[in-house]
């Protein structure tokens, strides 16, 4: 039976940090399972930074070397962990990271919707939009400009547009 201890050991992290990755931190489990590594091997010897090989990230998580590596690139270009020249390390600075956005940000901007990639800088308003967002910009103008005439306005027109619909679903004069 497993008996964790904290005098065996134990790593520190803010708790600023864990509300930051709880929020923002929409991962695939290799993904992870490397950022926890990297976490432990470097705030678990209470460093920066260290100087780990993607060998070691796979022995240490059971991954394979290239998944291990496909998983810290995946990270590196989210900005949630950096190469140094001689090392890696945990970014600590969550508003430098680029993530998904599928919860509200604790400061939100009117621009942005659901599901978008969001930027979240020091201002807490910075946002990229996505194509997403564009397309429905571009309907919303189009529906704008589309000129219905409502079938209420008039008695007259209601009528009208009652016949059409006969006209073109017999079954409805049953």
């Amino acid at each position: 039976m497993a008996n964790p201890q904290k005098e065996e050991g134990y790593t520190q992290i803010a708790n600023e940090i864990l509300d930051a990755l709880a929020r923002y931190g929409h991962f695939g489990s290799e993904e992870w399972r490397v950022l926890l590594f990297i976490i432990r091997k470097t705030y678990g010897y209470h460093k920066k930074w260290d100087t780990i090989s993607y060998s070691q990230i796979a022995k240490g998580t059971g991954l394979k070397r290239q998944n291990a590596h496909r998983a810290f690139k995946k990270l590196s270009s989210k900005r949630i962990t950096l190469r140094l020249e001689n090392g890696l390390m945990f970014n600590k600075n969550y508003e430098d990271w680029v993530v998904s956005k599928r919860m509200t940000p604790l400061k939100t901007d009117e621009s942005v919707i659901k599901n978008d990639p969001v930027v979240i800088q020091s201002d807490g308003k910075s946002v990229i939009q996505s194509d997403e967002y564009k397309r429905k910009k571009e309907n919303n103008k189009r529906k704008k400009n589309l000129k219905i005439t409502p079938l209420t306005d008039t008695g007259k027109k209601t009528n009208q547009a009652l016949e059409n619909i006969r006209k073109m679903n017999p079954w409805l004069n049953k």
